[in-house]
């Protein structure tokens, strides 16, 4: 069961701990497999890219030009209807995509974006 968005508001930044071995799993949150197109508002242009494997706090994209760590970009995630949310790069994977931590602008938004993971959680 899905507990409301409200207390989830604030993301914890996914990063390292002292001690923890490369490529352990440091997610606190639930991943849910998921594709979507994904609209990257990058300065004055719109850099296009795949949305996968979703969770409440962050998604994978493989955007059509490479981001860096630390970059931050408002996107629409192209869902019916599209979700806006604002993104900060938090981990590269060169050749394969970025992992994002995201912030969602308002209460509707964060109404839309858990009922997709109510929706991804029940087709599990």
């Amino acid at each position: 069961m899905l507990t409301p968005l409200a207390s989830r508001m604030e993301i914890v930044s996914v990063t390292p701990q002292a001690g923890s071995s490369p490529g352990a799993e440091r997610r606190k949150q639930i991943r849910y497999s998921f594709t979507a197109e994904i609209e990257i508002e990058w300065g004055s242009s719109t850099i296009m890219g795949q949305a996968h494997d979703i969770s409440v706090g962050g998604l994978f994209i493989i955007p059509s030009e490479s981001l860096w760590i630390g970059a931050r970009f408002s996107a629409n995630l192209l869902t019916q209807p599209p979700l806006k949310i604002e993104c900060t790069v938090v981990r590269a994977e060169p050749g394969r995509g970025i992992g994002v931590r995201m912030a969602l602008a308002d209460g509707a938004a964060a109404a839309q974006l858990e009922e997709l993971l109510a929706r991804l959680e029940s087709s599990r």
